[in-house]
């Protein structure tokens, strides 16, 4: 944006007409608060759109819509895996509340019992039995070998493998 009041006040330009440089500084703070007014509606628009969106894990998998006592959900499965996103506004909910109902959606949509579940209000990742128990749990190897290399100023790359 060019702001003619301060081009006008620096160059030593008087400014003429009825208002002088006032009438250039109200123009130009009327642009400025219509890009701020655009900027918000924009960040609002793109808050809203990702509220259904699913985790990469989830990408391709279609949504069931289903609802238990106050809550409704949008449950996806992909394999022994399931993620339930919370649509609808409830007042200050709590894991203790929507957890069960969470549970609840993910059992009736995937046919499985869930073994585990984690998240938060608004979403929710259950790991899910469907008869030949639950999947062992994936246990990252505490030894690691690692090799340092390209430092600069206390900078560099770090490489690690599991140590055998």
């Amino acid at each position: 944006m060019y702001n003619t009041f301060w081009k006008n006040y620096v160059s030593g330009v008087e400014c003429r007409g009825e208002f002088g440089c006032a009438n250039d500084l109200l123009t130009d703070y009327a642009h400025v608060a219509a890009m701020l007014r655009y900027s918000v509606l924009l960040v609002i628009c793109l808050l809203v759109a990702g509220c259904n969106t699913p985790g990469p894990a989830f990408r391709g998998a279609e949504p069931i819509r289903i609802s238990v006592d106050q809550s409704t959900f949008d449950v996806r499965v992909d394999g022994d895996r399931a993620q339930a996103i919370r649509l609808n506004m409830e007042w200050a909910p709590r894991v203790a509340v929507v957890a069960p109902r969470a549970v609840a959606a993910i059992e009736r949509v995937s046919g499985c019992a869930v073994s585990r579940l984690r998240g938060d209000q608004a979403v929710f990742v259950a790991s899910l039995d469907c008869g030949a128990g639950s999947p062992p749990r994936q246990i990252f190897p505490l030894d690691l070998e690692c090799d340092a290399y390209d430092l600069k100023d206390g900078y560099g790359t770090l490489e690690c493998r599991p140590y055998p």
